[in-house]
């Protein structure tokens, strides 16, 4: 009797890079990659893309001889996009320019994918938070309250409706642009149109938090902050938010999320409530952002209902 062979998943990848203003933390992210370990057969090509007025991130990226993709856009999306599409492996793997993966990165990804139900994989962040229970990483409620938890460790794999940008994969085909988004160098939310495009394709996305990365979490050049925000910026994540979800539900579902964003709404883009509970623990600068919040979760939606499609390159919502 023959034994049935092991499953042989894709055996070529491109990890994209996308970088603006951070030459030396991009540097760290690109001896990171060079020292991954990976099986013969592997083929791997790393694409580094930059902003084209950014020469010292393509001096950078020259150095180590990787793949150069030199951009006219003006934030993360075209250049995410214009990579993807210079790439040709079966797996596009995205990392920050200020993560630092570990030596096994690639090769925990790649192996998700002998499942063909596989369509997108992610992992953690180092260091971990407090451990969480298993279920609590990546999830986006019924009526649209988004459970991140990325940085925060689970005891075994898992499966989540989305991954963070940081230390994520996708198969080639289920790539799909995303629409246009708001957030000046960096939209926010990209990565919650991705996931839902694998899980319209009814492929499984899995998050897996022994593949780490090292995230030093670097000021951005462009776009919100990290820590503070200003009322255009809450504008944005509303704004975003609706954008990348009202697409993929079902109508009931969408007026669940967008009442929910515009009554309690999250720390990105508050509501009253979520306001209300600010201002309890000392942030009495949450009230300046509601208005705003509001309406660019109200303008997000009126654009999905219109089909608005301008988007950073091809590509539409899985069917």
């Amino acid at each position: 009797m023959i034994e049935d062979q092991p499953r042989r998943g894709p055996q070529s990848a491109d990890v994209v890079v996308a970088t603006y203003g951070r030459p030396v933390e991009l540097r760290r992210c690109l001896t990171a990659l060079a020292d991954q370990v990976l099986a013969d057969t592997v083929q791997l090509s790393v694409i580094v893309g930059v902003r084209r007025e950014d020469g010292a991130s393509a001096r950078v990226a020259t150095d180590f001889g990787v793949s150069l993709v030199i951009s006219d856009g003006t934030s993360l999306l075209p250049v995410l996009d214009e990579c993807v599409r210079f790439g040709h492996g079966d797996l596009v793997l995205f990392v920050d320019d200020d993560a630092e993966p570990g030596p096994m990165w690639v090769q925990r990804h790649m192996q998700w994918y002998a499942e063909t139900s596989v369509g997108a994989v992610g992992g953690s962040e180092v260091p971990s938070k407090a451990v969480v229970p298993r279920g609590a990483v990546g999830r986006v409620t019924w009526f649209g309250r988004l459970i991140g938890n990325h940085d925060c460790a689970t005891v075994c794999p898992c499966k989540v409706d989305v991954l963070k940008g940081v230390n994520m994969s996708v198969r080639r085909e289920l790539y799909r642009s995303p629409p246009h988004l708001l957030g000046g160098g960096a939209e926010l939310h990209w990565e919650v149109w991705l996931c839902n495009a694998v899980s319209a394709a009814k492929r499984d996305i899995v998050f897996d938090p022994g593949i780490t990365v090292v995230h030093r979490s670097a000021p951005r050049v462009a776009g919100a902050s990290r820590r503070t925000l200003t009322p255009m910026d809450s504008y944005a994540f509303g704004y975003n938010f609706m954008r990348v979800m009202l697409p993929y539900v079902p109508y009931p579902r969408k007026a669940a999320i967008l009442v929910y964003g515009i009554i309690v709404g999250d720390w990105g883009a508050p509501g009253p409530v979520r306001a209300a509970v600010g201002v309890m623990h000392g942030d009495c600068d949450v009230m300046k952002r509601v208005c705003t919040a509001i309406k660019g979760r109200v303008q997000g939606a009126k654009d999905a209902a219109a089909g608005d499609d301008r988007r950073v390159g091809g590509g539409a919502p899985a069917s």
